[in-house]
C-alpha cells in the first residue's frame, strides 16, 4: 500500500521575530500569544494572500493608527505585508514557545 500525499512550502517563523518584524515596520507592538490566546509549544497555521475586504481595512486602519489590535488583526497585518511586497504568499506556520 502506498501512502499519498502532496508536497508544499510552509514558511515556518517563530513568534517572536514576527512581532519584531510587525513592530519594525509599523512601529506599533503587538503581542501575537495576546491576539490569538495561544499556549505554549503551539503553532498557529495561517493561509496568507494579501486579500484585505473592505470589512478587516477598518480593522486594519486602527492597528497601523494607534496599534491597538484583535484576533484577526496579525492576519490582516500579514495581509497586508504580502500587498506592500515585504512577504511572500503562503502557508505561515507560526512557532509559539517561551
Amino acid at each position: 500500500m502506498e501512502l499519498k500525499f502532496k508536497e508544499k512550502t510552509v514558511y515556518e517563523v517563530d513568534y517572536k521575530d514576527l512581532e519584531k518584524f510587525i513592530e519594525d515596520y509599523y512601529d506599533h507592538p503587538i503581542n501575537l500569544i495576546e491576539a490569538w490566546e495561544m499556549g505554549n509549544d503551539t503553532y498557529n497555521s495561517l493561509y496568507i494572500d494579501g486579500s484585505i475586504d473592505k470589512w478587516d481595512r477598518a480593522e486594519l486602519k486602527k492597528f497601523k493608527e494607534d496599534g491597538t489590535y484583535e484576533y484577526t488583526t496579525p492576519c490582516l497585518i500579514l495581509n497586508d505585508l504580502v500587498k506592500r511586497g515585504e512577504i511572500e504568499a503562503g502557508e505561515y506556520l507560526v512557532s509559539i514557545c517561551w
